[in-house]
């Protein structure tokens, strides 16, 4: 038998009658199954950056769609064609210039029972040339289309649940998400602020209060059209879409990043770079609501500018850190209107948040001889200096001396030279 465990393939082709991925990553047995209506999405081409395909759907059942187009990293087709059926399920790998491929043609989902776990069956085979003959007719193929975001969003609009079998009982809707009291209280003060003539505004809220929550149940009254929702990282705007999904499960939300753009999304999840480089696409009153994610970085010159760009019926800032230690004044950004505030003491009075105790641990890295650079230090100096076994140990040794219970340990460089944990 031979083994391909060790080599390293450019191109990794997968296909399938229905597509039933909700994450492409580096460990295919963290991947979890999602059930799917009958689009028929056929070919999927994954480029060398590992990727991640998510997947949504509107309507009262469990069903899912592919909600994110990434042609940076993934080149996605839809293979329509009433009359012929689509099933091949078929997985291809091959370098970039065609020498070295292996395929494997069987039953084997792409999730995490299908790939570890679950029984099922894939044969290997041997002569592979003819399947990525295949795969490059298909891609040809007038009935094969790019999976877009219009195309998405036209099928979320189409699509009918089908007829239930006899004796089948439906899958019941999912109970959609409901506010925490601490959230209804900030909606009452969002929805009267704006009676009150403020068209900005800064919610104050502790971490773990759900200030993304927050901006998606407000953002999701009939009023607001069409929704920005600003932030300086990725991740977080990924994360932010995923929640706005829980209580929007019938949204057009769409990303606007380096990696992927779907600027006619009725809510646009968008980072603060790539916004502030391409404002001269949008017009000033393009959306209705403004949402600035962390806040405190409102005062750089980025989020000055598309504060200062757009004109929306309502900008909402939200943050958990509104005092900034060069004394930048945020809320003068949203019209000195604090609309509501909920800091951690609070928060773990109300029982919303678990109480901790903080310990704080001498460091005895001496910094001063490590460069500051930008505004940071340099990282590869700073790693060197800190990631000893002797500073890692002494941690060690101080936790198990404060009895070495459930612990979060955050080892941050500071001013004081100390590092700490809270449990």
């Amino acid at each position: 038998m031979r083994t391909v465990r060790r080599t390293i393939y450019a191109v990794a082709v997968i296909m399938a009658g229905t597509l039933a991925i909700s994450g492409c990553g580096k460990k295919a047995a963290a991947i979890s199954q999602k059930k799917m209506p009958p689009l028929e999405v056929g070919v999927v081409t994954v480029r060398p950056q590992p990727v991640a395909l998510t997947t949504e759907l509107p309507g009262r059942i469990s069903a899912y769609l592919v909600a994110e187009v990434r042609p940076q990293a993934v080149a996605t087709r839809g293979f329509h064609g009433p009359a012929t059926s689509f099933h091949p399920k078929a997985y291809l790998f091959s370098s970039a210039g065609g020498s070295v491929a292996v395929a494997f043609v069987g039953s084997n989902n792409l999730s995490a029972s299908g790939i570890a776990g679950g029984i099922e069956w894939a044969v290997g085979a041997g002569q592979v040339a003819p399947l990525l003959i295949a795969f490059e007719r298909l891609g040809s193929d007038p009935r094969s289309q790019p999976l877009t975001h219009e195309l998405l969003a036209d099928y979320r609009q189409r699509w009918r649940p089908a007829a239930h079998t006899a004796g089948v009982v439906p899958e019941p809707p999912a109970t959609p998400p409901a506010p925490w009291p601490v959230q209804r209280e900030a909606l009452t003060a969002l929805e009267q602020t704006r009676l009150g003539g403020f068209r900005r505004g800064l919610a104050v809220m502790a971490t773990g209060l759900g200030k993304t929550w927050l901006a998606a149940f407000d953002t999701a009254r009939p009023q607001f059209r069409k929704v920005l929702f600003v932030a300086h990282r990725e991740e977080i705007l990924r994360q932010s879409l995923g929640v706005f999904r829980r209580v929007q499960p019938a949204g057009d939300l769409g990303l606007y990043y380096g990696g992927g753009k779907q600027p006619d999304a009725r809510v646009l999840f968008a980072s603060i770079q790539t916004l502030a480089s391409n404002l001269h696409l949008f017009a000033p009153g393009r959306f209705d609501y403004v949402v600035i994610d962390e806040f405190h970085h409102a005062a750089a010159r980025s989020y000055r500018r598309v504060i200062d760009h757009f004109q929306p019926e309502f900008l909402l800032g939200l943050t958990a850190t509104p005092n900034r230690m060069d004394g930048a004044d945020l809320l003068a950004l949203c019209s000195d209107n604090l609309v509501y505030e909920c800091p951690l003491t609070e928060g773990i009075e109300r029982g919303d948040l678990s109480p901790f105790r903080y310990f704080g641990i001498a460091d005895d890295v001496d910094y001063t001889p490590i460069p500051w650079r930008g505004g940071r230090f340099d990282p590869q100096a700073l790693t060197e200096a800190a990631g000893t076994q002797e500073r890692a140990q002494h941690a060690l040794d101080v936790w198990r001396d404060t009895g070495g219970g459930r612990t979060l340990a955050p080892f941050t460089p500071l001013r004081r030279r100390r590092t700490g944990h809270c449990e």
